[in-house]
This record gives structure tokens, C-alpha cells and sequence, in this order.
């Protein structure tokens, strides 16, 4: 049985025209794809964690998963740049289990928006301005919660937050019952 994270690694690492992904750049696709599936789709592909790292998101579960996988396989490498490297491909003959036509199709779009066009650091930068943490150095470690940042990001719920904050009722210094508040709210 595959795991969540291996079945996600395997399909990003088949729609990609590289032979390899570095793992950084995989665990920056996988996070692009499941916040692109949550805001279109209504729903993950995955139930992998993210959390934040100093250079973007991340999610270890999607490449811890290749140590022991029948479909990805890992090999570490030495560069001057970043030093260690791990690179992630699939093994020769693997049969990735797809997803449904829908969700294939939108982590196929994803990829081939995102794979070409931007390195590892250019995505971790990419995640960082979609996560939103300001200092980003004080939230690191941080589990991410998907739904939070698709609805942070939506522009009708901006939106309808600033619409909200607009409409206090009076200059109340303590907090008012929710009763009053909801009143305020229908007269605006």
C-alpha cells in the first residue's frame, strides 16, 4: 500500500519532464499542487503536513517516503551551491497510480506551470508569499493549516474582512456580546 505522500511524490516527479527533482524542489511542487487542489477542487490530494522552513515550505513526508518506496528512488549527490543534495526519480518500469481525471489534471497543470520556469529557491519564495507569515524567520516550524491559507488568500473573503472591520459599532474599548455585534452588522 502506497503512502499519501508517496503517491503525491511519484505523480509530481511523472508529470515532470526532468529526470530528477531535487528534494526541495519536490516538497515546494507538492505544496503548490495541494493549494492549488484545495482552492479548485475543494479538497486535497493528500493529507500530507507542511510546515515552514527557512527556505519555504516543506513537507518530509513526501521525500522520507522514497526510502523505502517501490516507485521513487533517491540518490544523494555533492554541489558546490547547496552542498548535499538529494535527488528524487522514479524507478525504471514504475506503475504510478494515477489520480482521478480531474485531480491529475490539475497537478499535471501545476507542474508544467511551476517545474520549468523556477528553481528550488524561486518556489520556496513562491510558498513563502502565498503562506504570508510576516517575520517569516519567527514562524518557523510552523505546521500549516491548508484550508486557513486558501481562505487568506481568497479575494472575496478579504474582502468581506475589510467590509467587517468597517462596520464596528461605535468606539467600544471592551468587547461587546456577539448579539450586538451580528445587529451591528445587519444595520451597515
Amino acid at each position: 500500500m502506497l503512502k499519501d505522500g508517496e503517491k503525491l511524490a511519484a505523480n509530481i516527479l511523472q508529470a515532470t519532464n526532468a529526470p530528477y527533482l531535487t528534494k526541495m524542489k519536490l516538497m515546494k511542487l507538492a505544496f503548490l499542487v495541494e493549494y492549488e487542489a484545495l482552492r479548485k477542487l475543494g479538497h486535497r490530494l493528500s493529507h500530507i503536513p507542511f510546515k515552514t522552513d527557512r527556505f519555504g515550505v516543506v513537507c518530509y513526508d513526501t521525500v522520507n517516503c522514497a526510502r523505502d518506496s517501490v516507485l521513487i528512488q533517491a540518490q544523494s549527490t555533492w554541489g558546490l551551491r547547496y552542498g548535499r543534495q538529494t535527488r528524487l526519480s522514479l524507478r525504471r518500469g514504475a506503475a504510478v497510480p494515477p489520480y482521478e481525471s480531474e485531480e491529475q489534471q490539475l497537478l499535471r497543470s501545476v507542474v508544467e506551470e511551476y517545474d520549468q520556469k523556477y528553481n528550488a529557491d524561486q518556489l520556496g519564495a513562491k510558498t513563502k508569499q502565498i503562506v504570508g507569515y510576516e517575520p517569516w524567520n519567527e514562524n518557523i516550524g510552523t505546521e500549516l493549516d491548508m484550508e486557513v491559507i486558501v481562505m487568506e488568500n481568497d479575494p472575496e473573503f478579504r474582502s468581506r474582512l475589510e467590509q467587517l472591520s468597517e462596520c464596528r459599532p461605535g468606539d467600544y474599548e471592551d468587547p461587546i456580546p456577539i448579539e450586538e455585534f451580528r445587529a451591528a452588522l445587519e444595520n451597515h
